[in-house]
C-alpha cells in the first residue's frame, strides 16, 4: 500500500475543507496491521516443524534421531519467517484476534493522537488497519452525546465502499466530506478556528 504526495495533498484538502466553518478536527489513521500476531508466527513455526519431521519419517528408510531435532529447529525458523508474509498471518489467526486487537489498536490511536484533547471534545478519527481489512469512526465525547451511532455509520459506510476496492485515498476523502457537513451543521463556527490537530493523513505502514 502506498500513498503518493498527489493523494496525501487531496486528504490534507478534504480535511481543510471538512475543518472550515466548523469548531471539529478530523484526524485520519492508517496502518499496516493492528498487531504483530505472535501467535500466526509460533502456529506456523509448530506446523512447519511436524511437517519437516513427518516427511523426513516418511522418506528416510533408516531416519537418524539426531536429524528430528535439527529438523525441528529448521521448520520452526522457516514457520516463524513465513508468518511476515501478509496472507499467511491472517490465515493463522482467529477472527476474534484480529477484532480484539484492531478495537484496541484504535483506542489507543484514538488517545495517542490527541482526539480527546479538542477545546469541545468534537475530534472525528477514521481509522484504516490494511492487514484486517477493517476501519473504524472514532468520535469524542461531545459528537457522541449529540449524535446516534447511526450517523458514524453511514460515514463507515461512505469509507468503506472504495476501501474494499482498495481505492483508499477515495474512500477517506469522501469520509471527511461526510464528516465535514456534520460538524459543520452541529458545531458551526463563523470563522475557520485555530487547528488544534494536525491536517494530514498519519501514516503508520
Amino acid at each position: 500500500m502506498h500513498f503518493n504526495d498527489e493523494e496525501k495533498n487531496k486528504i490534507r484538502e478534504a480535511i481543510l475543507r471538512a475543518e472550515e466553518f466548523s469548531t471539529g478536527e478530523v484526524v485520519p489513521v492508517i496502518v499496516k496491521q493492528s498487531d504483530f500476531y505472535p501467535a500466526a508466527h509460533f502456529r506456523l513455526s509448530l506446523l512447519c516443524a511436524f511437517l519437516a519431521i513427518f516427511s523426513y519419517y516418511e522418506l528416510s528408510l533408516l531416519p537418524e534421531p539426531v536429524y528430528f531435532l535439527y529438523l525441528f529447529i529448521v521448520g520452526s525458523v522457516v514457520g516463524f519467517f513465513l508468518g511476515y508474509i501478509p496472507f499467511l498471518k491472517k490465515f493463522f489467526t482467529t477472527k476474534s484476534e484480529m477484532d480484539e486487537e484492531f478495537t484496541q489498536k484504535a483506542l489507543e490511536s484514538f488517545l495517542m493522537n490527541g482526539v480527546v484533547d479538542t477545546t469541545h471534545r468534537n475530534g472525528v478519527q477514521l481509522f484504516v488497519s490494511a492487514l484486517e481489512h477493517k476501519a473504524l469512526v472514532l468520535v469524542d465525547k461531545g459528537l457522541k452525546e449529540k449524535l446516534p451511532q447511526e450517523t458514524w455509520d453511514r460515514v463507515l459506510e461512505k469509507m468503506t465502499g472504495p476501501l474494499k476496492k482498495k481505492h483508499y485515498a477515495e474512500g477517506m476523502i469522501a469520509a471527511i466530506d461526510e464528516i465535514g457537513e456534520i460538524l459543520r451543521t452541529n458545531f458551526p463556527s463563523e470563522k475557520r478556528t485555530p487547528d488544534e490537530l494536525p491536517n494530514k493523513l498519519i501514516i503508520d505502514l
